[in-house]
């Protein structure tokens, strides 16, 4: 999607209406992955109506409804064919990168691999091995790579120690579905289904991702204010904490109002439920939705302007793994998931995105003074169906 920026680097251009203004490839990449994740949602917000299809009309209804538009999808994609920028395959550079990181430590160690720096990172480089004599015990051809792909893999590398952060912001946006989703069954539903106010994640972001690209975004930069991705992000943990803190209360009154106390999720006594309304749990969806709009957008961003061109489909993998590291982390602490100290695993996420937001701010602020000149990484790759590259055109 990225790839289809029409800019790459920062010019001055004159609209229509005489008005100079800036083409930012930044705030292009931002738009670009707004769009595309509020289009992601628009689709999972879908399946409500799917859901009623099937009750009231029957499953081949429920089905025929996404298989329509699977159908439509390949039908436009060939008629915007001959529109689509396409990048030239490199193939993968997976195994060339662990064989760069196998030479990094053979050579250089693991307590410099700590401390990083221009030393470490020379010793990977073809030049400086072949000034050394050469790689010990490797046939002629193993080291494939040039001076420039071990650059690429250092900036890669800076860039995926921010992502290391993100199995936390995960646990706060849908890790703990089991302990909302039985909460909800020891609130007062009036008949609404206990998952009923998931569907309202995809719901705020398809309101909610508008108004940051054509609100509130344009608002801050026309009043000077910048809203930087580092900054972004960090208010994304923020939001995130916010919405345990609301978890933890609610929790914490679901025991206090309903007929078994601390035991809420079994009870069988009187109504068997709190008073409280379901509706309660609104924030909880509302806010880790808003949350993701400000932390994996900016990380899908961050991913593609900071990676190397070659290895931005290397970096888009791990920034998805971490979704399943957080995924496995909530299998291995689920057991503890039980009355009466459901309001803990609120607390303890809560806690950990607020001291997480801290350390990214600490570690990674300074990277938002880099953010110009790392978007135009990898610009000078050749690109299909392309006669001119932007800088030629600026």
């Amino acid at each position: 999607m990225a790839d289809q920026a029409p800019i790459h680097a920062q010019r001055i251009t004159t609209l229509k209406t005489g008005e100079r203004v800036i083409l930012d490839p930044g705030v292009t990449t931002q738009n670009i992955m707004l769009i595309y994740y509020w289009s992601i949602n628009v689709g999972a917000f879908i399946k409500v109506g799917t859901t009623y299809a099937e009750k009231r009309v029957g499953f081949w209804l429920a089905y025929l409804v996404p298989l329509i538009i699977y159908i439509i999808m390949p039908l436009v994609l060939a008629i915007t064919r001959n529109n689509l920028t396409k990048l030239p395959p490199q193939g993968s550079v997976v195994a060339d990168s662990f064989r760069v990181g196998q030479v990094l430590i053979s050579r250089a160690g693991i307590k410099k691999a700590w401390k990083g720096g221009d030393d470490f990172w020379n010793s990977a480089k073809p030049t400086t091995i072949e000034a050394d004599g050469g790689l010990k015990g490797k046939a002629a051809g193993w080291m494939k790579w040039d001076d420039d792909f071990v650059d690429e893999i250092r900036r890669t590398f800076k860039a995926c120690k921010l992502f290391a952060f993100l199995p936390i912001f995960y646990l706060a946006d849908g890790g703990l579905s089991t302990i909302t989703t039985s909460q909800a069954g020891s609130l007062t539903t009036n008949g609404a289904p206990n998952d009923l106010l998931a569907n309202f994640n995809p719901l705020t972001i398809i309101v909610m991702a508008p108004i940051l690209n054509y609100g509130v975004y344009p608002y801050l930069r026309k009043i000077g204010i910048n809203f930087s991705p580092i900054r972004r992000i960090v208010a994304g943990y923020l939001f995130g904490a916010t919405a345990m803190l609301v978890g933890a209360l609610l929790q914490w009154r679901v025991y206090k109002t309903s007929p078994c106390g601390y035991h809420a999720t079994s009870c069988k006594i009187g109504t068997t439920v709190s008073p409280l309304s379901v509706w309660a749990q609104l924030p909880l969806y509302a806010l880790p939705a808003t949350s993701e709009l400000l932390t994996i957008i900016t990380s899908y961003e961050i991913a593609y302007t900071r990676a190397p061109q070659r290895m931005k489909g290397l970096v888009f993998a791990i920034v998805l793994f971490m979704s399943s590291l957080s995924s496995a982390l909530v299998l291995i602490i689920s057991p503890s998931f039980s009355d009466p100290n459901l309001i803990w695993p609120f607390v303890g996420i809560g806690g950990a995105c607020v001291i997480t937001a801290a350390t990214i701010w600490w570690l990674f602020h300074k990277m938002d003074e880099e953010e110009g000149s790392v978007n135009a990484i990898g610009t000078d790759r050749p690109i299909e169906d392309r006669s001119h590259t932007d800088s030629e055109k600026a």
